[in-house]
């Protein structure tokens, strides 16, 4: 194990000139780690998370090898590093880049999701690096348009994750191809059976580097749990962010359209956010992060998998609206913050149920967490006046330009017409105008105080929660009654913001419901569940307002209440860069007219010695010419 003192004294020249140009003052435990670990003839194992610094540490076990040999940069790639996702192979790339600089060092990404085209241009251009994912890499050397016959090394960067994201074949196809005599570095935040398997096969003369141990990686990064009933998320999740609102946040969802309905929940609210998920476009993807990156949007509500490998180094805080499922999850989540020195801020709610299930996944973590109460709307309008006492305290300093001129002409307008007082006043409220507002908490959420889980998986004993305020039987609701089953939709976010309408009672021949198109069928990923999904999101109504929901293979028939119609109607037709190519339109043929067929809930399945309803279309052909095509499997 490499000793505490990391020092730039071992990285050789010009690659330590490069890092002392980036401001790096020293080496980070597992960049020292490499450096130590990697002498001539091994191939090293390294474990490390992510917020380790691990893309420079394995810049420098390259640049050592390009030293060592004696390699000189050539059109063809000395060097193969495969990452699991275009934006992390993006993001390896630069870094190489600027690190390699000072040898004339080219480094070239190839990625799916881009031209092929310019890709083989780049290449035949000549590489001494070239940085790629998995498929798209195995379709260059099966082109022929990489060269790998002096490929002298291959780096396989979060190996977890690809073979997670099923790239086991293509992985070994790679390492197939490439020269039997070169070094095969792997990286992984952990080496489960799977992992260890590949390695075995494709790895000698190993050499374990233990880059971060458990719980290293979150060494910068202060831990907060909060227990939160589901009627109070979006309370929570509101006066959490508005606790810190300059904060830099990335939430985590388990879900896709968790994602999307918290990005949207949380616009409503008066943040600027925006969803990161799986099937977006690249064209969506890399708009919302630049977006985030240029700090025009605050909030990124995202998946895991969306959040898999991409380039956020000043994420600030990190929650997750909905509890990891493991502890290595939680890690990587977590490290998206507190990375290269600075601190960071891992907020997680928790369901009151999970309370227990979350103990035992920081224990195994080795994470040590504050469990505190929610901010109260008090507190939070309190700390926000605070703010602004201080920030309009401060010397202003020289303000020139034009918006300096138009606040001298207001002023000089107004003198002697409006008292100072008032003016303030007036000028605060256009300020505050539409920002958010912190929300009311219930009791039980308020009542939680301080305690705190530490990595043994117990409270403290001397900060125990306290116990919620017992409701009298008279107050406490039935479990089975449609006012506690409305207080838990879907996601909590889903509903919340929204306009209060009544709730719809059961589908039955006296409810009058209107049938919509829906350019959306089976052959391009379209199902009950999801349809039911976009119909909520798109025409801003909840999951009660609709009726049956059929599958068609190319467009689909969803039935909306008709008292909610004209509201969906409009709501719908509103072009989503998530899915431009759906649309909504009216049309004849709904329950009335297939008498018996559909089924008379999305809830209520079709049996399976009964023949599965089909649409008819209205009469014409009315199919777009690319009905709702969703994108391939990303690579």
């Amino acid at each position: 194990m490499a000793d505490e003192t990391n020092s730039l004294a071992d990285v050789p020249s010009p690659f330590r000139e490069a890092l002392v140009a980036r401001g790096f003052a020293d080496l980070t435990l597992v960049q020292k780690a490499v450096l130590e670990a990697s002498v001539e003839g091994v191939d090293l194992r390294v474990s490390s998370q992510t917020g380790s610094g691990k893309t420079v540490a394995l810049g420098l076990v390259l640049a050592k090898l390009f030293l060592s040999e004696g390699l000189t940069p050539g059109k063809i790639p000395f060097g193969i590093v495969i990452a699991p996702t275009r934006e992390l192979a993006a993001q390896v790339a630069g870094e190489l880049s600027w690190l390699f600089e000072g040898v004339s060092a080219r480094v070239v990404v190839v990625t799916g999701g881009t031209s092929g085209g310019a890709e083989r241009r780049e290449l035949s251009r000549g590489a001494t690096i070239v940085v790629g994912t998995p498929g798209r890499l195995l379709d260059h050397l099966r082109r022929g348009s990489l060269d790998a016959t002096a490929v002298r090394a291959v780096v396989l960067d979060e190996a977890d994750r690809m073979l997670d994201m099923g790239f086991t074949e293509d992985l070994e196809a790679i390492l197939d191809a490439v020269p039997e005599g070169r070094r095969t570095h792997m990286v992984s935040a952990t080496f489960p059976r799977e992992v260890l398997r590949l390695a075995d096969t494709y790895q000698s003369n190993v050499v374990d580097v233990e880059g971060t141990r458990r719980g290293d990686a979150n060494a910068d990064i202060t831990h907060v749990v909060h227990i939160v009933p589901s009627a109070d998320r979006p309370a929570a999740m509101i006066n959490v962010l508005l606790s810190a609102p300059d904060e830099a946040t990335l939430a985590f969802t388990k879900t896709r359209e968790g994602a999307s309905e918290l990005a949207a929940f949380l616009v409503r609210a008066g943040f600027s956010a925006s969803a990161l998920t799986g099937d977006m476009e690249q064209s969506e993807r890399t708009r919302a992060l630049e977006s985030f990156r240029s700090g025009r949007t605050r909030i990124l509500a995202a998946t895991d998998v969306a959040a898999r490998g991409i380039d956020l180094p000043d994420v600030t805080r990190v929650i997750h609206a909905d509890p990891p499922g493991d502890p290595e999850s939680y890690t990587h989540r977590s490290g998206r913050t507190g990375r290269a020195g600075r601190k960071g801020t891992s907020v997680m709610f928790v369901p009151p149920a999970e309370k227990e299930k979350v103990r035992r996944l920081l224990r195994r973590a080795g994470i040590y967490a504050n469990l505190l109460p929610i901010p109260s709307s008090e507190s939070v309008r309190e700390a926000q006046a605070e703010r602004l006492v201080a920030e309009l305290s401060e010397p202003e300093g020289e303000v020139v330009g034009a918006h300096a001129k138009m606040a001298d002409r207001v002023v000089a307008a107004l003198a002697g017409k409006v008292d100072p007082d008032t003016l303030v006043r007036r000028l605060l409220l256009r300020v505050l105008a539409g920002s958010a507002e912190p929300r009311e908490l219930s009791a039980p959420a308020r009542a939680v105080r301080a305690p705190e889980l530490d990595e043994r998986g117990g409270d403290r004993p001397d900060a125990r929660p306290a116990r919620a305020p017992r409701v009298a039987d008279g107050e406490r609701p039935s479990k089975l009654s449609a006012p506690a089953r409305d207080a838990a939709p879907r996601t909590a976010f889903e509903a919340a913001g929204r306009p209060e309408r009544m709730r719809a009672p059961k589908p039955s021949d006296e409810v009058d419901f209107v049938a919509f198109r829906v350019t959306w069928g089976s052959r391009h990923g379209a199902d009950v569940r999801r349809l039911m999904a976009m119909s909520c999101r798109r025409g801003d109504v909840r999951g009660a307002d609709l009726g049956a929901i059929l599958v068609g293979p190319d467009t689909s028939i969803v039935e909306v209440r008709a008292d909610v119609a004209d509201d969906f109607e409009r709501a719908s037709k509103k072009p989503d860069p998530r899915d431009p190519r759906v649309r909504f339109a009216r049309t004849e043929h709904g329950r009335d007219s297939r008498p018996g067929e559909a089924p008379s809930s999305p809830y209520l399945p079709v049996l399976e010695d009964e023949p599965r309803p089909r649409p008819r279309w209205v009469g014409g052909n009315t199919r777009p010419k690319h009905p709702g095509k969703r994108p391939p499997p990303r690579r």
